[in-house]
């Protein structure tokens, strides 16, 4: 079979030269299609007889796929295993194979994709493949992108100068992901926008590229969604006060800035959030800063970085100090913390984070111990023996968990905390502590990743930080759950 392989690949490339990833033409398929067949053939006639699934004649057509060198043959067998994997109702399989094969063949026509989401979910319900059908529905937008483009690229050549013709095609490029066309037309715009695509095609524009800043604030009849607009707002915004942005781009950032803060879906959603209730909030999107609060965080130490919209501590290296008082306090202020971290490796007994009373000693803490399947939520008060609470599971490497610390008095007026552990919308671990009486007067100290102790610093990443100047209810934790880091509830 082996054999086969090589002569498939070694007929393709008498006939051209592939570069890899690239979209072999027509003529080059149909030439392989032959030699694919006779590969495919005894799994074929298998499947046929009854003696294999649909299922694993798709495994042996990706089996045939990682071996064939020519990018015809490539693209064919993954085709191939799409429609087995179609027959045998194994439509989460075939979805994941026409999304490797958009990821191989990222040149590939847009009708040409149509073609392959047509034939796959072809007698099939949606409700039974959503993913499919959300693939086929992704295809048919841009195959018809690509016919809107071929006739607005015809009429250009009657009206070359027509900047409103030169607009949809740059747009309708830049949807396509062309952004060396998109550029080029974007450019002849003149103005800002103009100045701001010559840049990046000469290469002295910032490290947010044109083609990122375009889509989300300009392109709204290419697809822009006001969540996508809203989201990529507080980026663009970190990275004017980190000083990422500058000259030209930083003004074009806070004209679109402002776009976004004033659109009607803007409005409607800061209406809708209880502002009064956050009191501070760091996000992490390049910088220490308190979107919500005054409160900027700092890095002590070496080695703290941002990765992705999130801090990332190093083991034996620096922490985060989000400020003093920071934590409502006195005691009598009802509050909750969430925290979304990941563990990325285990160190003997880390600080997931340390808050301390200076006034009287006291602190509370959340420890990932030297065990993977153990962590440890603590609180010591003055003159009183330490509470400790180790849950019975740990938190998973790599795994994003949501921990909550809601601090409020319970029926009797006696002070309490309730802590969760969530994964996703899954509550993982929860527990209720009573302090018998005692509260904390004072948190001097709010600390990442560092204990007062000598504990390690942790191998993680902190995606958020928020604190409410309220007591939520375990209602109101699921949903702030379910919407994650990166929405408000």
């Amino acid at each position: 079979m082996k054999k086969l392989i090589a002569s498939v690949c070694a007929v393709a490339m008498m006939t051209c030269a592939w570069t890899v990833r690239a979209m072999p033409s027509q003529d080059e398929i149909s030439e392989v299609q032959p030699l694919v067949a006779r590969l495919m053939g005894p799994s074929v006639a298998a499947f046929k007889a009854k003696k294999m699934s649909g299922s694993e004649v798709g495994d042996e057509a990706l089996k045939l796929s990682e071996e064939a060198e020519g990018e015809a043959a490539k693209f064919l067998c993954m085709k191939g295993a799409v429609t087995y994997y179609v027959k045998d109702k194994e439509y989460d399989k075939a979805a994941k194979t026409i999304e490797d094969i958009m990821e191989q063949f990222p040149d590939m026509p847009a009708e040409t994709l149509q073609g392959i989401t047509s034939s796959a979910t072809k007698g099939v319900s949606a409700k039974s493949a959503p993913k499919l059908f959300e693939l086929h529905g992704m295809a048919k937008k841009k195959a018809a992108n690509a016919n809107k483009l071929k006739t607005v690229k015809k009429q250009l050549k009657e009206k070359p100068a027509d900047k409103g013709l030169i607009r949809q095609y740059a747009e309708l490029s830049a949807a396509s992901g062309n952004w060396e066309e998109a550029l080029k037309y974007f450019a002849k715009l003149g103005g800002d926008v103009g100045k701001m695509a010559k840049n990046e095609i000469e290469g002295k524009a910032s490290s947010v590229t044109l083609a990122g800043f375009w889509w989300d604030y300009k392109v709204q009849e290419a697809g822009a969604k006001d969540a996508i607009r809203q989201h990529s707002a507080m980026y663009y915004q970190s990275a004017i006060d980190s000083g990422e942005l500058k000259g030209l781009n930083k003004t074009l950032a806070e004209k679109c800035i402002a776009e976004v803060e004033a659109s009607p879906a803007a409005q409607s959603s800061n209406a809708s959030k209880p502002k009064k209730d956050l009191i501070h909030r760091w996000s992490f999107n390049g910088n220490f800063k308190d979107s919500i609060g005054k409160s900027e965080g700092k890095a002590i130490g070496d080695n703290v970085t941002f990765d992705k919209g999130q801090v990332r501590l190093h083991a034996g290296g620096g922490y985060v100090d989000l400020g003093a008082n920071v934590i409502p306090g006195g005691g009598v202020v009802e509050y909750t913390i969430e925290i979304w971290a990941t563990k990325h490796s285990i160190q003997n007994w880390a600080r997931l984070f340390h808050v301390v009373d200076n006034w009287d000693k006291n602190d509370y803490h959340w420890t990932w111990n030297n065990e993977m399947s153990q962590q440890t939520w603590a609180v010591k008060l003055a003159g009183a023996k330490p509470l400790n609470q180790t849950t019975k599971d740990g938190t998973g490497i790599g795994i994003e968990n949501h921990f909550v610390i809601v601090y409020r008095h319970d029926e009797a007026k006696r002070p309490c905390y309730d802590c969760y552990i969530l994964r996703g919308e899954e509550m993982y671990w929860r527990h209720h502590l009573n302090l018998g009486g005692q509260m904390f007067k004072d948190h001097s100290s709010f600390l990442l990743g560092h204990g007062v102790y000598g504990e390690s610093t942790p191998d993680a990443t902190y995606n958020e930080v928020r604190i409410w100047k309220r007591a939520l209810t375990e209602e109101e934790v699921m949903r702030s759950a379910k919407l994650g880091p990166d929405n408000l509830p």
